[in-house]
């Protein structure tokens, strides 16, 4: 695990990054990618990401461990573009992650566009 702590404005966490997937479907969403149970940001209640970060770093024992917690998810060209979700579930499906959130804030005016990369910045709770 290459995940390192990183100071983005007054948050410290840890941060990956993935490429954004517009489906909705409850999968796998594939090499490098994560994706939403919902188009809008505000009523999503699932994430699906890929154990494999943009990087090609297997991030399985991280992410499986992020069971309480919030993450920020991030333009990465944009950080002023944000959105953060409480964690309240984790469940490792193999070749992907399913986190269980609750959204809580939306800054910035982000939007999300299908190919583009994303930061996560996950800071634990539990």
């Amino acid at each position: 695990m290459r995940a390192h702590p990183q100071n983005h404005g007054s948050v410290l966490g840890f941060t990956f990054a993935w490429q954004f997937d517009s489906s909705t479907v409850a999968a796998d969403p594939g090499g490098y990618s994560f994706r939403f149970n919902n188009a809008v940001l505000a009523n999503v209640t699932h994430i699906y990401i890929t154990d494999s970060d943009r990087l090609g770093n297997d991030n399985t024992a991280f992410l499986a461990q992020c069971a309480a917690g919030f993450v920020i998810v991030r333009d990465v060209y944009n950080e002023s573009k944000y959105v953060i979700y409480e964690i309240t579930g984790v469940v490792d499906n193999g070749a992907y992650i399913d986190f269980t959130v609750t959204h809580i804030y939306t800054g910035g005016s982000l939007a999300m566009t299908a190919g583009w990369n994303y930061s996560f910045t996950f800071n634990l709770t539990a």
